[in-house]
C-alpha cells in the first residue's frame, strides 16, 4: 500500500475527488463527512486549519481510506505524556470519523498508516476522536485491532445518534410514540389551528433564500439558547453562523442544506436548519418562540417534517444526529457512538491498562467503604 500525506485547505481541496467516491460509498450516511460540510468545519471552526493533515491510503491506484488528522498533546490520568492523531470535533460539528472503503482490510490500512508516520519520523502513540458512530470507520479499525495491549475504546461519549426510519409509514411510527407525546401533538394542533392562520414553509439553501436562515437564527436566539440563555444558539457566534449559513448554502450531488419555519401570523414561531444527505435529513439545530411554548411549536414542526419525510421516497431517515432524553417520546432508532483511542504504542497501552485498573479497584474500595459506613 502507498500512502501519502496533504496538509491544510489546499491539501484537503487536491483530495476532494477521493473524499467524494468514498463518502459515496459509505453505508450509512453522514452529513459531517460531507465534503462540503468538512470545508465548512475547516473555514470557520478549526482554529488552525493548516495544522490539519489528509492522510490517503492506496492500494495499487485506489484510493481506499482518506483519514482527516491533527497532532495533539495531552496526559493519561493527568500522568502519561501522549501524543495522538485526533479527528478533531467540534462543538458545532460533535460527530467525527475517518472514510475507509467498504469491505476493505482494516488492519491493512492501519499498518499503513503506522508505516508512513515511521517514515515521517513522527513521534505518536494512538489514534483518537471523539463520538464516532457505530458501525463507521473508526469502528472498522478499531474491530481490526487486538483487543489486548493496542485499543481501548467505548469511552465515555455522546450515547447515541438517534433517528427515525422514514421508509415506514407515518402511522406505524406514530404507533411508537408515548402517550404524553401523542395527546400533546394532537392539542398543539388544535391549538394552532385556533391561535390564526398558520403554515410551513421549507426553503432550500440559496443567494434568495437567505431570508429563512436568518429567521432561523432569530428564532433559535429568542429562547433559551439566546444570550440570556446558554448563550449556544448560532447567531450569536460569528464563526458558528458563518458555519451554519455555509450549510444552509450547501448544494452538491444528493446533499442540500434548509430550513423549516412554523409560521403563525406570518411570523416564525418554530425553526430548523437541517441536512440532506445520502437520503438522509438531519436536523442539526432547532428553536421555538417561547411565547408560543403552549402550542408546543417545536414538536409540531418535528411532527411536520416526519410526515413529509414519510411521504417522500428519496428520504429514508429522519435523523435527530444527537441523544437527548425527550428523543424517548418519538421511539427513535439508536446508533451507539463511541471515543476511540487506538493504541499504537504498547508500553502506552500496558501504562493505561494498569492505570485503568489501579482506578476502577481505588473505586471499588470507595463503594465499600460508604456501604460499610452505612
Amino acid at each position: 500500500m502507498r500512502v501519502d500525506v496533504l496538509e491544510g485547505l489546499r491539501g484537503f481541496a487536491h483530495s476532494r475527488d477521493d473524499w467524494q467516491r468514498l463518502h459515496a460509498q459509505q453505508r450509512r450516511a453522514a452529513y459531517h463527512l460531507e465534503y462540503g460540510v468538512v470545508l465548512a468545519v475547516l473555514t470557520w471552526l478549526e482554529p488552525s486549519p493548516q495544522t490539519q493533515w489528509f492522510v490517503r491510503v492506496f492500494e495499487r491506484d485506489e484510493c481506499i481510506a482518506v483519514l482527516r488528522l491533527a497532532m495533539t498533546a495531552r496526559r493519561l490520568f493527568r500522568i502519561v505524556p501522549l501524543r495522538a492523531l485526533e479527528a478533531t470535533t467540534y462543538a458545532e460539528c460533535r460527530h467525527q470519523d475517518v472514510l475507509l472503503k467498504p469491505g476493505v482490510d482494516a488492519r491493512a490500512v492501519w499498518d499503513a498508516l503506522t508505516h508512513a508516520m515511521a517514515q515521517r519520523r513522527v513521534r505518536w502513540h494512538a489514534l483518537t476522536t471523539i463520538a464516532a458512530p457505530a458501525g463507521g470507520g473508526f469502528d472498522a479499525l478499531a474491530s481490526a485491532m487486538p483487543a489486548r495491549g493496542r485499543i481501548v475504546r467505548g469511552m465515555p461519549g455522546f450515547a447515541s445518534a438517534n433517528s427515525l426510519n422514514t421508509s415506514r409509514p407515518y402511522a406505524a411510527l406514530a404507533a411508537n410514540f408515548s402517550p404524553t407525546l401523542t395527546k400533546n401533538l394532537a392539542k398543539g394542533w388544535r391549538r394552532l389551528d385556533r391561535a390564526g392562520p398558520w403554515e410551513v414553509v421549507c426553503a432550500r439553501g440559496a443567494p434568495d433564500t437567505l431570508w429563512a436562515f436568518d429567521e432561523f437564527c432569530r428564532v433559535e436566539a429568542s429562547g433559551w439558547k439566546g444570550a440570556s440563555g446558554t448563550g449556544t444558539a448560532a447567531g450569536l457566534s460569528g464563526p458558528a453562523s458563518a458555519y451554519c449559513r455555509d450549510l444552509f448554502l450547501l448544494r452538491d450531488d444528493g446533499c442540500w442544506g434548509e430550513v423549516n419555519l412554523l409560521r403563525l401570523d406570518g411570523r416564525a414561531i418554530a425553526a430548523q436548519l437541517c441536512v440532506v444527505s445520502g437520503g438522509a435529513r438531519f436536523v442539526l439545530k432547532i428553536g421555538f418562540d417561547e411565547t408560543h411554548r403552549r402550542l408546543g411549536p417545536g414538536q409540531l414542526l418535528l411532527d411536520d417534517a416526519l410526515r413529509r419525510a414519510c411521504a417522500d421516497t428519496a428520504i429514508t431517515r429522519l435523523d435527530l444526529v444527537s441523544d437527548q432524553p425527550w428523543h424517548a417520546d418519538w421511539g427513535t432508532d439508536h446508533v451507539p457512538v463511541h471515543d476511540y483511542m487506538l493504541l499504537q504504542s504498547r508500553t502506552v497501552a500496558r501504562v493505561w491498562q494498569f492505570l485503568s485498573a489501579t482506578r476502577e479497584l481505588l473505586r471499588r474500595g470507595k463503594r465499600v467503604g460508604r456501604s460499610v459506613n452505612a
